[in-house]
């Protein structure tokens, strides 16, 4: 966490203890349906699944690595739109199997 970043956000600033601790991270896990995608699945007329991707979560995700902090994902459905996103932002990908 460098203090270009932590000028945009002043309450951080005067928060000793919580700074400290978000310098302690050393591995931030995202879900991705519903967290990292708005939730919908859309397909396309020869059956391909889109996912919609906030911006802001990878500006986030391609952030966490300079700051020393790996940025992982788990999932329960492997799809080719969240590898190519995981590729986009270099993160490593978790695929979880429910049972």
């Amino acid at each position: 966490m460098d203090s270009t970043f932590l000028s945009f956000y002043p309450s951080l600033q005067n928060d000793d203890s919580l700074v400290a601790k978000l310098q302690s991270l050393k591995l931030v896990v995202f879900d991705v349906d519903g967290v990292l995608t708005d939730g919908r699945l859309l397909y396309t007329d020869q059956g391909e699944n889109i996912k919609c991707f906030n911006v802001k979560d990878g500006v986030a995700m391609k952030l966490l690595p300079k700051w020393g902090i790996q940025v992982a994902v788990i999932t329960a459905k492997d799809s080719a739109p969240l590898r190519l996103r995981m590729k986009d932002t270099k993160s490593r990908s978790f695929l979880s199997r429910l049972p």
